[in-house]
Formats: C-alpha cells, structure tokens, sequence
C-alpha cells in the first residue's frame, strides 16, 4: 500500500493523473478479460471526484463531473501509450444511491464492470461490494487536521 499526502485539489488531480498514466502502461502490456476497476473511497468533499477529474484528464477527458445524480456516465477515448493509442470507455459511477448487486446489475453497472474495454471508477463501492472485482485498485481519501491536505492510500496498483 501507498500511502500520499496531497494538498488541495491541484495536488488531489496530479495523484489521479500519475495514477492513470501507471494503469494505461500496464493495460498495454497485457490483454484483459474484464474492466480495469478503481473504486474510490472517502467522505463527502474528500476529493473522489479532483481525483476522477485528474484520472480523466490523462486519457483525454475533460468533461468529468460527479455523477451522483445520473449514477453512471461514460466517454469513450483514445488514450496514447508509447507509440500507440488505446481504444477505451471510461465509466464513472456514483453508487450512493443504490441498494445491493441486484439494483446495480439492473442499472447497469455489471455489464459496465465485465466489459475488457473499460475503465471503471466507483464512487461509494460499499454500496455494490458484492458485484465487484476481487482485483481493483482501491484509492481511499481521507480528511486531515489541516484543511486542504489528504492523506490518500493507494492499493492493488499494478506494477511493471
């Protein structure tokens, strides 16, 4: 686990910048069977979505807001790894609102996580536990005694 301080919102969308660069390098390298998952965890005003609007900035998207009350939003985009541009969706879920797997599944958010062509984010995950992958990458923002300063834990990163 990885653990960085960002302070203010600037920093928040750097780290979801690097964050992105390391995911789109190793989904180069590898074919995948499913989506590439990242749920990101935290309070209200922690700074899931800075860090959602950094991670879309770095496969081309600028149009990333909260979608809490459209609960999924996709783009699709063409990311440049290397010498190559990757064909992909970003999906960005908000799942405050719903109740367990079977109103996901129902909404969507099943198909969206199987589809070997996205990038998910979830928002709230705790909500969907049960339907997500075991391999994900979890991105936990938390406040700290100092107003704009988060501590942020990354895991599952991979690496290579």
């Amino acid at each position: 686990m990885e653990i960085v301080r960002t302070k203010g919102e600037r920093e928040t969308r750097a780290l979801g910048k690097r964050v992105a660069e390391e995911i789109l390098r190793r989904a180069a390298q590898l074919p995948r069977r499913s989506a590439a998952v990242l749920t990101l965890e935290g309070e209200l005003g922690a700074g899931k979505t800075a860090f959602a609007k950094g991670f879309a900035g770095a496969l081309g998207s600028t149009g990333v807001v909260s979608p809490t009350y459209t609960l999924m939003r996709s783009w699709r985009l063409g990311a440049r790894v290397r010498d190559r541009i990757m064909r992909l969706r970003l999906v960005h879920i908000d799942a405050y609102r719903l109740k367990g797997e079977k109103e996901a599944e129902g909404a969507g958010i099943g198909e969206a996580l199987r589809d070997p062509e996205n990038i998910v984010l979830v928002e709230w995950p705790e909500r969907v536990a049960a339907i997500l992958p075991r391999r994900r990458v979890r991105v936990l923002l938390e406040h700290t005694t100092r107003a704009e300063e988060r501590k942020v834990r990354l895991s599952g990163i991979p690496r290579g």
